[in-house]
């Protein structure tokens, strides 16, 4: 590809904040596939293969993120945005059992895409043993983050329904392109980096004046966090060389999610405060009422309309302290955590490794020492109709654990996502969950009584 400007080649952008995060820990982790996304969708009616393939191909001309390509330059990595891309040839495939759909999956999940060649997708078309139809799909960290997959799925669908029923195309979703050149432009602003270093420099300070430590969903069952506390070390390592994780899929309880939704609305706290909240609580509470801890929230930087109507990777690593008191109610403690995060929110275009860096000289852990108790995203987004949507863990992460709390806005249901590794999770997190359910119920019905009165 000829890159000379004066051959009209495409504008080189750095990578913005989001997927400079995401570069570091690929790099760090000895694994290719670090950084994908895999998800499928099911299709209650089934759909027509080359209609679908046509679909596809709008896809890619109205979401610049799936034209992406990387190049080098120099020592460092940019980006292109291309005119124009096609998507890969899409294969059919009949699954015979359940075992043969199982291995296919493992081998889809675990190959990589390479996006100095422009692959930013990667789609097959699934028959299942039942006979339902499934689209098998596959993205780069570096392309989407979540919200972005949600925004090119809801693309997808309405593409192929307009083109089935024989109606004009929708209009498309939002530039890319833009919202890396707004981020890059903003992080290139030496006042406003100042600013936010300051201001965690006091932030983690302040919170840090007890002896914050790590603190996650397995509680005390985990026998190597016990090792390690017995050895007076209140973190827990990023493990690069053994991150493989499980999947688990834990389904709020219908009359719990309507409870919580009645009481967001009455008290005006949104339903992803709420939900961070208690799972912070659940941590806190299964490793003995630890009084300060700190999370890892991907919190959803898109401000402006322009922004949300955008797929692509636009979501910044924020590290929370979250300091419980036990004397103090569920909604006080909700209401403080609510003004932290509004005063955080202003800053979340600082770089996460610069923010982990301020911890480690602040609260003397060493690099690449671990205090977040989970990392916690929330999604709420409605399905298409007729379409489920399964999100995959593709079996490798450097974060002990990682949450997802997912809203299906079309049939109002909940539930909480997540990945853990294997070597800090010994079982199943059904403790978490069990405590996080049981925070729920006590915090919706005495959301004013102490916690320490009812937890």
């Amino acid at each position: 590809m000829n890159l000379d400007p004066r051959h009209g080649a495409p504008e080189l952008h750095r990578l913005n904040y989001s997927q400079d995060d995401v570069r570091l820990m690929t790099q760090l982790l000895p694994v290719r596939h670090a950084h994908n996304i895999a998800f499928s969708l099911d299709f209650q009616n089934g759909f027509d293969p080359e209609l679908m393939r046509q679909a596809v191909r709008h896809l890619y001309g109205r979401n610049d993120c799936l034209r992406l390509q990387f190049v080098h330059k120099g020592l460092s990595v940019r980006q292109l945005f291309r005119d124009h891309a096609e998507p890969a040839p899409i294969p059919e495939i009949r699954f015979a059992d359940s075992a043969e759909e199982e291995a296919f999956l493992r081998r889809f999940l675990q190959s990589s895409l390479d996006l100095f060649r422009g692959e930013t997708l990667q789609l097959v078309f699934a028959t299942l043993p039942s006979g339902a139809q499934r689209i098998l799909c596959k993205t780069s960290h570096f392309a989407a983050d979540l919200y972005g997959i949600s925004i090119l799925v809801a693309d997808l669908t309405a593409v192929y329904d307009a083109l089935r029923d024989g109606k004009e195309l929708p209009p498309p979703p939002g530039s890319f392109e833009a919202l890396v050149r707004k981020d890059n432009a903003q992080s290139a602003d030496g006042k406003r980096r100042e600013a936010h270093r300051a201001f965690f420099r006091d932030y983690f300070a302040k919170a840090g004046r007890g002896r914050p430590q790590y603190c996650g969903i397995h509680g005390p069952d985990s026998k190597r966090w016990q090792r390690l506390k017995r050895r007076g070390l209140f973190y827990l390592p990023y493990d690069f060389l053994h991150p493989e994780t499980r999947s688990f899929v834990c389904p709020v309880p219908d009359a719990a999610f309507r409870s919580i939704r009645t009481f967001c609305s009455d008290s005006g706290f949104s339903l992803s405060l709420f939900l961070y909240y208690a799972c912070a609580l659940a941590t806190s509470l299964l490793h003995g009422r630890i009084p300060c801890q700190t999370a890892l929230g991907f919190v959803d930087c898109r401000a402006t309309v322009a922004e949300r109507k955008a797929a692509g990777t636009k979501v910044q690593s924020l590290i929370t302290c979250l300091d419980v008191d036990y004397g103090k109610s569920f909604r006080e403690n909700l209401q403080r955590l609510r003004e932290d995060l509004d005063d955080l929110y202003r800053h979340y275009q600082y770089d996460f490794w610069q923010a982990e860096t301020q911890l480690q000289r602040l609260w003397h852990f060493p690099t690449f020492g671990y205090v977040h108790s989970f990392c916690f995203s929330f999604i709420s987004r409605p399905y298409p109709d007729g379409v489920r949507m399964n999100l995959y863990n593709n079996g490798k992460s450097p974060m002990p654990t990682y949450v997802i709390a997912l809203h299906d806005t079309a049939d109002d249901s909940l539930s909480l996502r997540i990945s853990a590794q294997e070597k800090v999770v010994p079982e199943r997190p059904d403790a978490f969950f069990d405590c996080f359910v049981r925070i729920v119920g006590q915090a919706v019905a005495r959301p004013d009584t102490p916690l320490d009165q009812i937890l």
